[in-house]
Formats: C-alpha cells, sequence, structure tokens
C-alpha cells in the first residue's frame, strides 16, 4: 500500500458485524482471491492508529487503554488508515465502548 515503514498500528481484519467498531464505519480486511507468495493480499484494510490521540501499535495497547482509561456507554475517537488500491485516507471514528460479550 507504499505507507512508511515507520508506520504502527493494529490491522483490523474483522470489525464483527453490528458490533461497535462496525457500526461506527470501521471495516475488515477486504481480501482478494489471488494469493501472492502463498499469502492472501488484501485489496483495502483499516489500520487503527491512535485511540483518543494516544498512539497505538497493537492490540494490547488497544486493549489496555480500554480497560483502564474507559468504562460502557463511552465514545472514544480512533485515528484509522484507511489503505486501499485507491491510496491512503485517514479518518477519525467515534465508537461508542460496549462490555465484552
Amino acid at each position: 500500500f507504499d505507507i512508511p515503514n515507520d508506520t504502527q498500528g493494529l490491522v483490523v481484519m474483522e470489525a464483527v458485524m453490528g458490533g461497535p467498531a462496525s457500526r461506527a464505519g470501521i471495516e475488515s480486511a477486504d481480501f482478494a482471491e489471488e494469493i501472492t507468495n502463498a499469502r492472501a493480499v488484501p485489496e483495502s484494510v483499516d489500520v487503527i492508529t491512535a485511540i483518543d490521540g494516544q498512539p497505538i501499535s497493537g492490540i494490547s495497547e488497544l486493549i489496555g487503554y480500554l480497560a483502564s482509561e474507559t468504562s460502557p456507554g463511552q465514545t472514544v475517537t480512533l485515528d484509522v488508515l484507511r489503505l486501499s488500491d485507491d491510496g491512503i485516507d485517514e479518518m477519525q471514528f467515534e465508537v461508542t465502548v460496549t462490555p465484552r460479550p
């Protein structure tokens, strides 16, 4: 996707349909049927890079922030890079935190 090598974040493989992220507009990775070098290559993918302005580099940082800084019903802002064949879009999504099932 031609992004800088030092880009950090959390790749969204699946935004559960009807879940908070999906309702906010975050999308699951969209994979082409073509496989390159024995790997499925996404045609588009969302990468969460920050929550409420705090940079994240992986799932543990996201979960840690949610556990220590939020409660159900609260709204957080996620900074997202949407990567696709059309380019890179920087986006923000307001997501309402819900209890984990």
